[in-house]
């Protein structure tokens, strides 16, 4: 899992990913749920290498303008894009249902 750290980073990963699935992680290191939930995703992540997993967090002054941060509600929010747009998102810290919506998202 890739910790985007910029707004350039991020937009240089979704530019180099068009080819597959991206499936982003919004946290915040001062939510508790987010620090439930990351390492399942981070496991997650390495069992499913042909898709692109990035986290951001979202206190991160240099992200917070980005068109896929900025309308963010509720931590953690997992979603997952493909060709620049957001296919399937879900908020809460169920892992059984990020999972499921991976699974969805990527069925086509």
């Amino acid at each position: 899992m890739q910790h985007i750290e910029s707004y350039e980073a991020l937009e240089e990963a979704l530019k180099e990913s068009t080819d597959k699935f991206v499936c982003i992680e919004y946290g915040a290191g001062w939510c508790q749920p987010c620090k439930i939930l990351g390492p399942k995703v981070e496991e997650f992540a390495g069992e499913h290498s042909e898709s692109l997993f990035l986290y951001v967090d979202i206190d991160n002054e240099d992200l917070q303008d980005h068109e896929f941060v900025e309308d963010v509600t509720a931590l953690p929010t997992f979603r997952v894009l493909k060709d620049n747009a957001i296919v399937k998102s879900i908020s809460g810290c169920n892992f059984e249902q990020v999972a499921e919506t991976y699974a969805e998202a990527t069925a086509n």
